[in-house]
């Protein structure tokens, strides 16, 4: 066996030019931890792959046990294969996911969802929009923006559309104007499997917001089930009919793993219900409270010129912080 950190050395270098069929790409940094148990004479291997596929895990572990085991002469080898997070394989390895959500329609997610974008990028970071509220596409409107011809990029995928230094992406682009979208079942996991795979998204985006839609349905858990590991902020107006439908909607991203940072409240009535009953009941802060009014010079959006957009480059900050 030789010299133990010369040997371990050597079989992590062998390990790393192994090739993962599940990617095409070499093991190179794939080895998340290799310890050796000296009681039991065996190598400990922790191995980022790609996806867990039964036959390409087989393979590595011949390979593997022969590199260990024949060529090092050590008397086992214990391999446990983590798949890359799905959130890696959408955008960049830094990029982080915020999900905008409330359970409720018409409690101002996606005015929240543009205006934090805004407020993010004057900040100085990357950020990406996805608008999931599939039904209720609204991200264009309110930034904005017109339908232009759709483009493709490299490896065939959809150049996301762009407006201030932002990338978007939204079923508003992909149907007729004024037309209502039908779609159910399939039709809906496949569109949102394709904002988030089949889009040309910048590998150095800071941040991707995705305006969730309303309830726990299809779509909701579709983006749980590949976000699994993304960050959600609850959005509520004061009253107990929207503090109740976000609470239900905090409860079922708590319950799927994911990180709740916080609860905005979009504040348009004169109840003061909802911060203490959310942050009570999800053991979450507060993280902003942001008083209606209409922009000044832009339809939905806030400026330099607008009272509310300093509390949007407050919140900004605040998110930049956390993560």
């Amino acid at each position: 066996m030789g010299n133990l950190n010369e040997s371990k050395e050597i079989i992590k270098q062998k390990i790393e030019e192994l090739i993962d069929y599940s990617t095409g790409l070499k093991l190179k940094n794939k080895i998340l931890s290799m310890k050796y148990d000296e009681e039991k004479g065996v190598i400990e291997l922790v191995i980022e792959v790609g996806q867990n596929n039964l036959n390409n895990d087989n393979i590595l572990k011949r390979q593997i046990a022969k590199i260990v085991k024949i060529d090092h002469g050590f008397s086992g080898v214990k391999i446990n294969f983590e798949e890359t997070k799905k959130s890696d394989k959408i955008a960049g390895k830094n990029t982080k996911f915020i999900l905008i959500s409330g359970g409720k329609g018409g409690i101002g997610k996606t005015f929240i969802t543009v205006n934090l974008a805004y407020a993010l990028n004057k900040i100085g970071k990357k950020v990406g929009i996805i608008d999931a509220d599939i039904y209720g596409a609204s991200v264009p409107t309110m930034l904005a923006m017109f339908k232009d011809e759709i483009s493709v990029g490299e490896f065939n995928k959809i150049n996301p559309f762009k407006k201030w230094n932002m990338e978007i992406i939204s079923t508003e682009f992909f149907s007729e104007y004024e037309k209502p979208i039908y779609w159910q079942g399939s039709s809906l996991y496949t569109m949102i499997s394709n904002f988030l795979y089949q889009v040309a998204w910048s590998k150095d985006l800071d941040y991707i917001l995705v305006d969730m839609p309303t309830g726990t349905g299809d779509v909701f858990l579709s983006i749980a089930k590949d976000l699994k590991d993304a960050n959600v902020i609850i959005v509520s107006e004061e009253d107990m009919l929207s503090a109740h439908t976000a609470l239900k909607s905090g409860v079922a991203h708590k319950e799927l793993g994911q990180n709740l940072l916080g609860v905005v409240i979009n504040k348009k009535t004169i109840d003061n219900f909802a911060e203490e009953y959310l942050t009570e009941k999800l053991g979450i802060p507060a993280l902003a409270f942001i008083p209606y009014e209409k922009p000044k010079t832009r339809s939905y959006l806030y400026d330099e010129n607008d009272e509310n957009y300093k509390l949007f480059i407050d919140l900004a900050t605040i998110i930049q912080s956390i993560l």
